[in-house]
């Protein structure tokens, strides 16, 4: 798709009438419309763009759709159908970035009064799946901020399972770019192993006491139950998400020996799923994460 031929042919659009009214819809993120400073269904924008015009019939609007963040190519298609019904005769989409999925075309298109017009700083090409808001960054950055800032001090901190899931939830929907622009995931500790339970010898008498029986707490039909339930431990940081993180430490790599820059460090892992990773960092100095295609022999 080429922004700079549409851009450009905008301008010979001929129209035999002039546009009368512009109507603005902000889209503020994925499940907020705005048209006249209020919230509103997309289902609703039609009848009410209708219910706003020139009370003397006159419907000739023109519409502009903008974001301040990320736009979503289907999202618009979806306005761009409720503002036609409204009698919009042009249509204009602007954005930070504007997020095109696989399925549209990005061959050249032929511009005329019904072609919605895009203006954006940024355009991606990507599948159905959903991308972080920047609303959703700013949390994880809060977020992994605090629990960065409290690691570095103590690695005995109250972590907080329901954060740690917020933080894995937001950071699976970032993109690369938003990766490594953000707060690093924070390196939370590995929790304890469970004691190991004492053994008796075949044919000996224990004298290690019976567990008590735990007592069962009962919670009264239709209230609500405070016990919290057992916490689970954090997933695993995956192997690519490892590397950014890593590179954002200013970590120096190598790949079957030989030093390669953090972004080709990257692009193996994006395009190899059977390499090898050795990570490790020695006191004061930058840490060294080693790829290969054989196992890596750990030196002690």
């Amino acid at each position: 798709l080429r922004r700079e031929k549409i851009l450009n042919e905008v301008d010979t659009i001929e129209d035999d009438e002039t546009l009368l009214e512009i109507v603005w819809i902000e889209i503020k993120n994925e499940n907020e419309i705005w048209y006249q400073n209020k919230l509103t269904e997309l289902e609703d924008l039609a009848k009410k763009i209708t219910a706003n015009q020139n009370p003397e019939g006159v419907n000739k609007i023109e519409a502009q759709i903008y974001s301040t963040g990320i736009i979503q190519s289907d999202l618009v298609d979806e306005i761009t159908i409720e503002v036609r019904k409204a009698g919009a005769k042009r249509v204009h989409a602007m954005s930070e970035e504007y997020i095109i999925h696989e399925n549209v075309p990005k061959n050249d298109i032929q511009v005329s009064s019904e072609t919605t017009i895009l203006k954006a700083h940024e355009m991606t090409f990507t599948s159905s799946k959903e991308v972080a808001s920047k609303k959703q960054v700013a949390e994880y950055n809060t977020l992994a901020k605090k629990y960065n800032t409290m690691l570095s001090k103590s690695t005995s901190v109250q972590i907080k399972m329901k954060d740690v899931e917020r933080l894995k939830y937001i950071y699976g929907l970032m993109s690369d770019k938003q990766k490594v622009a953000a707060e690093p995931f924070p390196d939370f500790p590995e929790p304890p192993l469970p004691p190991k339970s004492p053994r008796v010898l075949k044919g000996a008498v224990s004298n290690i006491p019976p567990s008590p029986s735990p007592k069962s707490t009962r919670v009264l039909k239709g209230k609500v139950s405070d016990i919290p339930p057992p916490p689970a431990p954090p997933t695993p940081i995956s192997p690519l998400d490892l590397v950014i993180e890593m590179a954002k430490k200013d970590a120096k790599f190598y790949f079957e020996g030989k030093e390669i820059s953090s972004d080709k460090a990257i692009n193996l892992m994006k395009t190899n799923k059977d390499i090898n990773i050795d990570s490790r960092a020695t006191n004061g100095k930058k840490p060294v994460v080693k790829l290969s295609t054989k196992p890596i022999t750990i030196d002690h």
